[in-house]
């Protein structure tokens, strides 16, 4: 995971499988959310959380939640990511969010 400006431009979702982020070399940043109530096929942009994930921990991000790939806070970081692969058409659903109206800052 290379370091890179600290704004949310895409978040994607595995609506099959669970997928799991898991640093190696230092922390990582790495943006979650819900889908809208209202519109359970876009992301709910005022329940953007950023976790932070430790070398030693994992982050389980759940089928169906948003997310995008982790953020590294200064320096690049080696990171396991682990996903099970499905047909395509049924691995990612991906929201351009300019597109959308907003774009996420993450606090880093």
């Amino acid at each position: 995971v290379k370091p890179r400006a600290a704004f949310i431009d895409e978040l994607t979702r595995h609506v099959e499988t669970i997928q799991y982020f898991i640093p190696i070399s230092g922390p990582i940043l790495s943006p979650v959310a819900p889908s809208c109530n209202n519109y359970p096929d876009q992301p709910d942009p005022e329940r953007l959380v950023t976790v932070r994930v430790l070398p030693g921990e994992a982050i389980e991000i759940a089928r169906g939640a948003w997310h995008t790939l982790p953020f590294a806070l200064s320096v690049p970081v080696a990171c396991i990511s682990i996903v099970h692969r499905l047909p395509d058409g049924v691995y990612h659903d991906v929201r351009d969010l300019p597109a959308h109206g907003w774009i996420g800052i993450v606090n880093l």
